[in-house]
């Protein structure tokens, strides 16, 4: 997938934002897996990128944060095309894309859709690099606590 916006890193993502006093930045992150620990994995990894950005007092509202737990609790579809409309309507009412580059956001259908639609909005998008080994030791451990 080409690339929509520069990759930078997350403080320089963060003090951009703020010096043109950026509004609301939508997460884009991929999310859908036929394996329920990949979803799983991958909302604690948006989770936690959330609060990241919260912590910097910035105003951030990512959709996988928002729907895993109906998806898990309700049993829901997983998949972008149920979740299409609402994540569109979501992205359209933001004033930034931030596509956070974990595992699968190359190959993720919603993440190719959100980072099209920024472009057509023309809404400022940044690429942000993840800290596998971080991101990943961190997922690990939140997993395993959960399930005990």
């Amino acid at each position: 997938m080409k690339l929509y916006g520069d990759v930078i890193t997350w403080d320089a993502a963060i003090e951009a934002h703020r010096r043109i006093d950026g509004g609301l930045i939508y997460l884009a992150s991929p999310y859908s897996d036929p394996d329920p620990q990949v979803r799983k994995v991958r909302s604690i990894l948006a989770e936690h990128h959330t609060v990241r950005l919260i912590e910097a007092e910035l105003q951030v509202l990512s959709p996988i944060v928002y729907t895993h737990r109906l998806v898990t609790k309700y049993r829901l579809p997983h998949d972008f095309d149920y979740w299409r409309q609402l994540d569109m309507q979501i992205l359209w009412g933001c004033d930034a894309v931030w596509v956070l580059l974990i595992a699968g956001w190359d190959t993720s259908r919603g993440v190719r859709a959100e980072i099209k639609n920024a472009r057509t909005w023309c809404q400022p998008c940044y690429v942000l690099p993840h800290n596998i080994k971080a991101d990943s030791a961190y997922a690990r451990a939140i997993v395993g606590r959960k399930s005990k």
